[in-house]
């Protein structure tokens, strides 16, 4: 009788200890699952944060080079399009260096402009040494990857003349006006990133720059 009940007791002990490393596992499961979770939250941040530091810099890179053109301008031109459409397509003058001119042109579907093939959503620059060309993309190329997402909504380039006041849509009627008329361009990107990622969304970039000859000039120019 006395070692049947030690048995009992030993296995009602054996019993106890299977559900606790029972009940141990499964706590560990549920930490490891979190655990899991959270790395890989934290491995998504990271990408896509990467995806849009990766697109700013690009971008950036993009429009410093257009603020850059347009402060070193002599005028605005459109002598180089045969239809110029102003918020998609600048000519500019340039000063330095002398005899060059710059085109910028914004592509919203994919076309072929001065024999080069320019995809869809991209901005590109193109020189010659006449201002009706022939133009070439030019060496180092610069041109956006295939992230610009203004469409037809919103203007890359906006008109202002020295007064301050806008005069892009006077521009779209008569583009000469332009050419005699602005001081002040603003250039904006409105940006998608390349790798389409949940909840990393378009962002802009904006820079307004001053044709510093044509606002000297301004005085003299039949603008108002």
């Amino acid at each position: 009788m006395q070692r049947t009940a030690l048995l009992t007791d030993g296995s009602s002990e054996s019993g106890m200890t299977l559900i606790e490393l029972t009940i141990v596992m499964f706590v560990m499961a549920i930490v490891l699952v979190i655990a899991a979770s959270g790395l890989l939250s934290l491995s998504r941040t990271a990408t896509r944060s990467d995806a849009m530091i990766n697109d700013e810099q690009q971008a950036s890179t993009v429009l410093s080079q257009v603020s850059r053109d347009i402060r070193s301008a002599h005028q605005v031109t459109f002598a180089g399009f045969a239809s110029p459409v102003p918020t998609e397509q600048i000519e500019l003058q340039m000063n330095q260096p002398a005899g060059t001119w710059v085109e910028w042109i914004y592509a919203p579907s994919a076309v072929t402009v001065n024999g080069v093939s320019q995809p869809a959503d991209s901005l590109a620059r193109y020189v010659a040494t006449s201002s009706t060309g022939p133009f070439k993309l030019s060496a180092p190329s610069v041109t956006t990857p295939v992230n610009v997402a203004n469409g037809t909504g919103t203007p890359v380039f906006q008109y202002f003349q020295g007064n301050g006041s806008e005069i892009t849509q006077l521009g779209l009627l008569n583009p000469s006006s332009l050419q005699t008329c602005a001081t002040r361009i603003s250039v904006t990107l409105d940006v998608s990133t390349q790798k389409k990622l949940p909840a990393v969304s378009n962002f802009q970039i904006t820079d307004d720059i001053a044709i510093t000859d044509q606002e000297a000039q301004w005085g003299t120019l039949p603008c108002s």
